[in-house]
């Protein structure tokens, strides 16, 4: 009877420790990104640098396609004067500001990309290393953005955490 009994709780005691285990080595928090990059400066800082950059790159835009349309324009009101010569000079330039301008609309979209790699690649490490360290200390073996999520738990939140652990006031909304 002792026997069982001494068996019985290191049955039990083993899968009480086992049980306790498998929640530790589960634990799940999640990190509103949405969230959590907005009140950090240097994202602030990155997203007004791209909107400057995007405005001067518009203004660049819009000059090239208003010389084409001018010039456009002014082939086709004065082009039946032209001789057969200058008619194919107009063509050939008119072709040639058109081929530019669809380079340079190409080159934005790259340029652009690599802008915001330069600027938020930096950002990205610092969160991905608060989150890192979060969860180490938090011993989350888990943190899933909350965006990929169907339901979160508030209090696995670890958005406000994060925000503390780089140094940033979370706000309270």
């Amino acid at each position: 009877m002792k026997k069982i009994f001494v068996y019985t709780f290191l049955g039990l005691a083993l899968m009480t420790f086992s049980q306790s285990q498998v929640q530790a080595q589960g634990k799940i928090a999640f990190i509103d990104l949405q969230k959590v990059l907005p009140q950090i400066p240097e994202y602030q800082t990155a997203q007004t640098k791209m909107e400057s950059y995007a405005k001067l790159v518009e203004e660049e835009l819009k000059n090239r396609e208003s010389e084409l349309t001018a010039k456009l324009k002014d082939y086709q009101d004065n082009g039946a004067g032209y001789t057969q010569a200058l008619r194919a000079v107009k063509e050939r330039e008119l072709q040639s500001l058109d081929r530019q301008l669809q380079e340079f609309q190409a080159s934005i979209q790259q340029d652009a990309q690599k802008k915001e790699f330069e600027l938020l690649s930096p950002i990205y490490e610092k969160v991905d290393k608060a989150i890192q360290d979060v969860a180490s200390e938090n011993t989350y073996a888990f943190v899933l953005k909350s965006e990929f999520c169907s339901a979160t738990v508030k209090q696995n939140d670890i958005s406000n955490k994060v925000l503390t652990k780089m140094g940033v006031t979370p706000s309270q909304n």
